[in-house]
C-alpha cells in the first residue's frame, strides 16, 4: 500500500478525482485558506493524506497512517531558489534537511547541536536538495542564504522523510516548482495546473502497485 501526502486539498484535489478516492472516516484536519476537510482518502492501490501545513503536521501524519504503508510518497509544491527551474518543473528529491535560522555569532558546540536534532536524510540516489522551513520563503535575504546548499524550499518534506526514515518506512519525494521563493502571485496563477502536474506522479504511482 502507498501513502501519497500532500499539504493541502489544492496540491491533492486532481489525485483525489482521477482516483475516485473516497474520505475514510469522519476525520478533518484544519488547512489554512481551505477550512475544515476530510483528511484521508482511500483508493484502490493506498492512502491520500492532507496533512496541513508544516513539518510538525506531516510528521505527525506519517505517524498515524505509516504502519500498513509499504511506501511513503510526498507529492507537494515548492519554490525554486535559483532562477533556472521554472514554474511546473517537477523535480524528485535526493536529499531533505530542516532551515534551522541561526544567529551569525553561535559557537561550535551550539551549531553541532543544532546539526544532531536535525540530521539531512537521504530519500533517492538522484534528484534536488530540498530544504524544509517552519513559515513560507518569500524574501530575497532568505532566499539568498538558502540557495547556497539548496534547490528548493517547502514546509512539510523534512516532517516526512524523518517520520518515515525513524519508522523504517521507504520514502520518495517529488516536488513541483510553484514559485521563486520571492512572492505567492506565481502559487495562485498556477494552482490547477499545479494540481494536474502532481495527479500525473501519483496517477503514475498508483499505477506501478
Amino acid at each position: 500500500m502507498k501513502l501519497l501526502i500532500f499539504a493541502t486539498l489544492s496540491e491533492a484535489e486532481t489525485t483525489i478525482k482521477r482516483l475516485n478516492a473516497k474520505p475514510v472516516n469522519d476525520e478533518k484536519v484544519f488547512i489554512w485558506s481551505e477550512g475544515m476537510v476530510p483528511s484521508s482518502y482511500q483508493y484502490p492501490g493506498g492512502l491520500i493524506l492532507l496533512s496541513g501545513f508544516g513539518m510538525h503536521a506531516a510528521q505527525l501524519a506519517v505517524t498515524r497512517y505509516a504502519e500498513k504503508a509499504d511506501e511513503i510518497w510526498n507529492l507537494g509544491i515548492a519554490g525554486a531558489l535559483k532562477n533556472d527551474l521554472p514554474v511546473g518543473t517537477i523535480k524528485q528529491i535526493e536529499v531533505v534537511g530542516k532551515h534551522v535560522p541561526l544567529p551569525k555569532t553561535i559557537d561550535p558546540v551550539s551549531r553541532e547541536c543544532a546539526e544532531t536534532v536535525a540530521p539531512i536524510f537521504g530519500v533517492a540516489s538522484k534528484g534536488v536538495r530540498l530544504v524544509s522551513s517552519d513559515f513560507p520563503v518569500h524574501d530575497l535575504d532568505h532566499r539568498e542564504e538558502l540557495q547556497k546548499k539548496w534547490d528548493l524550499v517547502d514546509m512539510e518534506g523534512y516532517g516526512v522523510a524523518y517520520a518515515a526514515h525513524y519508522l523504517g518506512k521507504k520514502c520518495l519525494m517529488w516536488k513541483v516548482v510553484s514559485d521563486f521563493a520571492k512572492g505567492r502571485a506565481p502559487i495562485r496563477a498556477n494552482k490547477v495546473k499545479l494540481s494536474e502536474l502532481l495527479s500525473d506522479l501519483a496517477l503514475e504511482g498508483s499505477a506501478a502497485i
